[in-house]
């Protein structure tokens, strides 16, 4: 109910991401503190000043921080991939059709250097529906240290493109169903991130143009 009255107010960010759970935080907080003052004072009732009592409490708080602890070691560091155990995980999550990634962060340092150890210089690389505003930033910072977009210069060497169903073209589709990637991001086995020959993406470009009416 508490969130639902916040989400309420005008001006509450309630939408894009990761901003959807921005005014979660403090009352998980809070509630958090009054689960864990709650468990205390059940097992005082039960096992009151015996050591039951303080191995019991003290398990419940080792079991949750290694939860946690394993969860950010299994998903480090596509955090925002994650799902929570109870829908199976990530792989879970796709097996019932929710999206395994969305802001190429899957596009991470192993990505990276895939891409510029396999681009040559007069080389460039081209990404499936990237945002030029995130593209711009990754070569400012040095990043991203190959050309992508089309107006500069040589010719395309790798298709990159990221495991966000929402976002995929018909030529996407295609080449994930036919097109075998030179290279793969995966996480839990779940893929995030392919990147395709840029011929296999001109041949899919090809066919699609020669069956349209």
């Amino acid at each position: 109910g508490i969130l639902l009255v916040v989400r309420a107010f005008p001006g509450v960010p309630v939408h894009d991401g990761v901003r959807l759970f921005l005014p979660s935080f403090a009352f998980l907080a809070a509630m958090a503190g009054v689960g864990v003052h709650e468990t205390w004072q059940w097992t005082s009732m039960r096992w009151p000043k015996g050591w039951r009592h303080c191995v019991l409490t003290s398990g419940v708080f080792l079991f949750v921080s290694a939860v946690c602890l394993l969860n950010l070691g299994l998903y480090a560091p596509q955090w925002l991939s994650y799902y929570n155990v109870t829908v199976g995980g990530l792989p879970g999550a796709i097996a019932i059709g929710m999206e395994p990634t969305y802001w190429w962060d899957s596009l991470d340092r192993d990505s990276l250097a895939w891409l510029h150890a396999h681009t040559e210089e007069n080389e460039k690389i081209r990404f499936a529906s990237p945002s030029p505003d995130n593209m711009q930033l990754l070569s400012r910072w040095g990043f991203l240290r190959r050309g992508w977009h089309s107006s500069q210069p040589g010719r395309y060497r790798w298709y990159v493109l990221q495991h966000r169903p929402s976002a995929w073209q018909p030529c996407d589709r295609r080449l994930l169903e036919n097109a075998t990637p030179a290279y793969r991001n995966t996480l839990l086995g779940a893929p995030l991130l392919s990147v395709y020959d840029y011929r296999d993406f001109e041949r899919c470009e090809a066919t699609a143009s020669d069956t349209m009416p």
